[in-house]
């Protein structure tokens, strides 16, 4: 039914490709006999079939890795980032992260010798990469086959196959001292140069014009704006009048255009949906206008994502996905001769939002094309800017796309304890994009809560490098000697000091914030280093924060402040790539549990 291809060049060695075949539904391969005869995870036998035997053992085996290897480029943490060795099973088993478990059967003990090299025969089926018997037989080299089971599934694989080349720094400098025996010195500046490496064979694949990718279906994106605010893009050096014409017609504009405009007995774009469009329509960019097509062409439209925050917009699509044939902005908006103000209050007349279902479409077209991350980003928009009446119902429904990301890193776990970190970190997730909008997870009752998980909370504050060391990197006798000294703090500093010490242990009313200030040498150092101690002393966390390097060296435990928020900081982009929302030392930046 389709298919898209993308060539892949590697540093070394030949190119390969990365293949996706979407079959039609009644060709899908659901039951475990027709996957079996698809995809097969077993040595072949090697009297029946001694050429695709061959071929198996010395292009299809992963590894060595593991104990026998652990050098292996696949580990990573003393573990094989590809699932090595794969369990034996007796059947194929269903859909699990995505894919089936294929049938891996043990073999009769002994030791199986090939080309040199040795292997356990009962268990050799747990190091067979996944492979189709024809194909592999036929071209005698690695291909990998694999079947897809869910949608999930193929959205990761969209997002591989386009990935891109791989990236590395590197630095190029001239050798100090004698030829191989001087010191390269790197260049902070050139380490950051935006350049590619291009493989021979990709070089002269690119300079013979053979095609690296295809698809069978093109993408139109579809455009969406309010009513008189097209984008419009111009250069200082443009005609101002030719400006201001240039973005009355859009993709948007044109078809209600194109829908007011059919004959009556030809009216086919009357009976679609703005997506739907570009299955019989195709967009000519220089007059900028539908024209039908002659031919048949495989085309399948996609409305630009609009956020829930931006509700006129995000209604009117809502509109525009349901309502066909719309002859202007007026009348998308118009149910039953009456004409209303807002995309909203249309929607709500049409019984598109009596219950939760707008949020239930939205987050289901989200789960089909975007990340965990970037889901939990829009669940997160949805419940702070909008009238959800169900958020339990809608978390529960949408909890295995919001938490696949965490699913997958922890699939090695079993149990509760697998369950509870991936729910866990998911909440963590959430709260954390929450306090990004001036909310928490404790605001909305409906869902879990993170104090539901109390050893779970402190592992996770553990990870932060500055809150592990309030918590461990103290000498405990040195803190209980300054505690020993504080009845040397005079009247003012123990006024101070025991007033400070109230609202730490709770029995002051509020938050309160509280300024010290004095002239040099009155003592402001001491005192503050008392209390830190006897806070530290107690079990809290006292984070120290000075406004300057110096200054931190005369508190016991300070931080320079640019060090510990980075707030006196100039914010440009490699600030913004340099900080990520989930470091575990970004939580003082980016929230933290509450």
């Amino acid at each position: 039914m389709a298919r898209i291809y993308v060539v892949e060049f590697q540093k070394r060695g030949l190119p390969h490709a990365h293949i996706l075949v979407i079959l039609a539904d009644e060709d899908k391969p659901r039951r475990r006999e027709i996957i079996d005869k698809l995809v097969s995870a077993e040595l072949p036998d090697a009297e029946l079939n001694p050429r695709l035997y061959e071929t198996i053992l010395t292009s299809m085996m992963h590894g060595p890795c593991g104990a026998a290897n652990p050098n292996s480029p696949c580990m990573k943490d003393g573990k094989c980032t590809k699932g090595y060795p794969k369990p034996l099973v007796e059947v194929t088993q269903g859909n699990v992260n995505g894919f089936p478990v294929y049938r891996r059967r043990r073999r009769p003990p002994d030791v199986l010798k090939f080309r040199g090299r040795e292997y356990d025969n009962a268990t050799i089926n747990q190091w067979v990469v996944p492979y189709n018997p024809y194909l592999s037989q036929k071209y005698n080299c690695h291909i990998n086959v694999e079947v897809c089971t869910a949608l999930t599934a193929v959205k990761y694989l969209y997002k591989y196959v386009y990935k891109g080349s791989d990236k590395a720094v590197i630095t190029i400098e001239t050798v100090n001292g004698e030829s191989h025996r001087g010191t390269i010195e790197p260049n902070e500046i050139l380490r950051y140069l935006n350049a590619r490496y291009i493989s021979p064979v990709e070089a002269c694949m690119r300079l013979l014009d053979f095609s690296v990718q295809g698809k069978t279906h093109s993408i139109v994106q579809l455009t969406i704006h309010l009513e008189n605010e097209q984008l419009v893009t111009s250069r200082s050096s443009d005609n101002p009048d030719q400006v201001l014409t240039r973005g009355r017609h859009t993709m948007l504009t044109r078809f209600f255009e194109l829908c007011a405009s059919e004959a009556p007995e030809n009216q086919e774009a009357k009976a679609m949906v703005y997506q739907d469009i570009p299955k019989k329509f195709r967009w000519d960019a220089k007059p900028k206008k539908w024209v039908r097509r002659k031919q048949f062409q495989a085309a399948i439209g996609r409305m630009v994502h609009v956020s829930p925050r931006d509700m006129n917009k995000f209604y009117m699509r809502v509109l525009l996905c349901r309502r066909k044939g719309p002859q202007s902005f007026e009348q998308l908006r118009t149910v039953d001769g009456v004409t209303y103000e807002t995309y909203r209050q249309a929607a709500l007349k049409l019984g598109y939002l009596e219950d939760d279902a707008e949020w239930v479409a939205c987050m289901t077209e989200a789960a089909a094309l975007k990340k965990p991350y970037e889901l939990r980003q829009l669940f997160a928009t949805i419940i702070v800017y909008s009238q959800v009446s169900e958020i339990r119902q809608l978390w529960d429904q949408f909890y295995d796309d919001l938490s696949q990301d965490y699913a997958y890193t922890y699939r090695a776990l079993q149990g509760q304890e697998k369950e509870d970190l991936i729910q866990f970190k998911t909440l963590k997730s959430l709260h954390d994009l929450l306090q990004i909008n001036g909310y928490a997870v404790a605001d909305f009752d409906d869902l879990p809560q993170l104090h539901q998980y109390p050893a779970l909370v402190v592992d996770s504050l553990l990870q932060n490098s500055l809150l592990r060391r309030e918590l461990e990197g103290y000498d405990q006798s040195i803190l209980q000697s300054i505690v020993d000294q504080e009845n040397q703090l005079n009247d003012g500093q123990r006024a101070i000091y025991d007033e400070i010490l109230q609202a730490v242990d709770g029995t002051a009313v509020g938050e309160i914030l509280f300024f010290i200030d004095g002239p040099g040498g009155t003592g402001k150092s001491t005192l503050l280093g008392h209390i830190l101690a006897k806070v530290r002393l107690s079990g809290k966390i006292a984070i120290a924060v000075a406004s300057s390097g110096i200054a931190s060296l005369l508190i016991m435990g300070a931080f320079n402040v640019q060090n510990t928020s980075q707030v006196e900081r100039q914010v440009d982009v490699c600030d913004l790539q340099a900080i990520q929302p989930e470091d575990a030392d970004s939580e003082g930046q980016f929230g933290n549990l509450g």
